[in-house]
């Protein structure tokens, strides 16, 4: 049974890399937590939701403006890259940075489960299937 299976904590300065991992019996979100946590990768990793139903499984990873939720969150990171993910994300961009979701199988969740519906989106590419070509990024730069 997790809960934040997957996260940083505040002002944690990347390069952090998240690579070929599941998440089972999630309860809460994946992902940077709180206060720009910066460079980070989440590569070829799944999220598995606790008690979900067969027809929608999957657990979410999310950046994204938590606003005064718990002790002030605010912007949880920038420069985050969601990479051949299976699960839900919010992948949202903050002024004058980027974050991205390449290759993610999931919902994107607008809206419905954001904290801050009204920020703008991060880069949403190849949503719906993953890349096959680079399977991981993280590795693939490594041979590079």
């Amino acid at each position: 049974e997790g809960r934040h299976d997957f996260v940083t904590g505040s002002r944690t300065n990347g390069p952090t890399v998240f690579v070929d991992s599941l998440s089972v019996d999630l309860y809460s979100d994946n992902g940077p937590h709180h206060r720009f946590s910066t460079g980070l990768l989440f590569d070829s990793m799944r999220a598995e939701r606790a008690n979900a139903p067969n027809s929608d499984p999957l657990g979410s990873f999310n950046v994204q403006n938590r606003k005064e939720s718990g002790s002030g969150h605010g912007w949880t990171g920038a420069q985050v890259m969601f990479w051949n993910l299976e699960a839900k994300t919010i992948c949202d961009a903050p002024n004058a940075a980027m974050n991205w979701a390449v290759g993610c199988i999931g919902d994107i969740m607008d809206g419905e489960g954001s904290r801050s519906p009204e920020e703008p989106r991060g880069i949403y590419q190849s949503h719906g299937s993953h890349i096959p070509d680079i399977r991981s990024l993280f590795y693939s730069q490594l041979r590079e």
